[in-house]
C-alpha cells in the first residue's frame, strides 16, 4: 500500500518539532525525587538515556505502522485507533481508545502529584507565597498546591485546543531547556572539580541545545509567545518579591533530616 505524499514547507516541520519536544517532555520531572535516590548521580543519566531511547523507538514504531497501514494517515485525528479497527476489527479500536484513556489518566494523575510539589517546596523554603506549602490535616498532601494546580489545568483545557496546549507546554519547556543549556558553561568553569556526571563534549551540545530552541522559539506564534512571557513576568515578579524575605528552612532540614539519605 503505497502512503499518502503530503507537501511539506519549512514551517510545518518546525510546528512538528515543537510538538515532538511536547512528546519527549517531562522527562525532567523524574528528577524531581531524585534526593530519595541511592546515587542519582551515577543512576539518573542512565535511567533518562534508557527513557528517551524507548520512547524513540516505541515512537518510531507507531508511526512506521499508521503509514503503512492507514491509507490516507494524514487525513485522520485518530490514527493509533483507525489502526487497530483495521487490524482487528471495531473492538480493537475501543480497546485501544479504552487504553488511550488509561494512559492519560496516568499522566494526568502523576502531573497532580508532581507539580503541586514543586510549588509546595518553593512556598515551604520562601520562594513563594507561603499559602502553597500549606499541609492538609488530615490526608497530609499539599492541597492548596493541587488546588492551584487544578483550576489553572481546567482553564487552560477549556480555553484552548490540545494543539495549542501542547505547542505552548512545549515553547515553555523551550526557555527551561535553553536556561540549563546556558547554565552548563557558567557552572563548569564555577565548579571544575565537582563530583557530577560529566557528559564529553558537553559544552558542544550546550550551544546546539541553545541555538535549536532558538530557532524552535523564533516559530512560536505570537499569542503563545505572549502566555509564555506573561508566565515569565508573574514569575520575574514572585523573585524579586522571594529576594526580600529570608529563607525559612524546611521541616526536613528542622527535623534534622538530609536530603539523599
Amino acid at each position: 500500500m503505497t502512503p499518502d505524499t503530503v507537501s511539506s514547507h519549512a514551517a510545518d516541520w518546525f510546528e512538528a518539532l515543537i510538538l515532538i519536544v511536547y512528546a519527549y517532555g517531562g522527562f525532567e520531572s523524574a528528577l524531581f525525587p531524585s534526593g530519595e535516590a541511592r546515587d542519582p548521580r551515577k543512576d539518573a543519566p542512565i535511567a533518562l538515556c534508557v527513557a528517551v531511547v524507548t520512547a524513540t523507538f516505541l515512537y518510531v514504531a507507531l508511526q512506521y505502522v499508521v503509514i503503512h497501514i492507514l491509507p490516507h494517515a494524514a487525513a485522520t485525528s485518530t490514527p493509533a485507533a483507525d489502526v487497530a479497527k483495521r487490524l482487528v476489527g471495531s473492538l480493537g479500536g475501543s480497546l485501544l481508545t479504552a487504553g488511550i484513556l488509561v494512559s492519560l489518566y496516568g499522566s494526568l494523575s502523576a502531573n497532580m502529584l508532581e507539580t503541586p510539589r514543586l510549588t509546595f517546596a518553593m512556598g515551604e523554603q520562601g520562594d513563594f507565597p507561603k499559602f502553597f506549602a500549606a499541609i492538609h490535616p488530615r490526608f497530609r498532601s499539599p492541597h492548596l498546591s493541587i488546588a492551584a494546580f487544578a483550576l489553572l489545568l481546567t482553564a487552560f483545557s477549556i480555553g484552548g485546543t490540545f494543539r495549542g496546549n501542547a505547542i505552548l507546554s512545549a515553547g515553555s519547556r523551550l526557555f527551561v531547556y535553553a536556561a540549563t543549556a546556558a547554565a552548563l558553561p557558567v557552572l563548569r568553569r564555577k565548579h571544575p572539580s565537582a563530583d557530577a556526571f560529566r557528559l564529553p563534549f558537553g559544552i558542544a551540545f550546550s550551544v546546539l541545545a541553545l541555538v535549536f530552541t532558538g530557532l524552535l522559539v523564533a516559530r512560536i506564534q505570537i499569542r503563545d509567545l505572549i502566555v509564555i512571557a506573561a508566565a515569565f513576568t508573574v514569575g520575574a515578579l514572585n523573585w524579586l518579591w522571594a529576594r526580600r524575605i529570608p529563607s525559612a528552612p524546611s521541616v526536613l532540614a528542622a527535623n534534622g533530616v538530609e536530603s539523599g539519605l
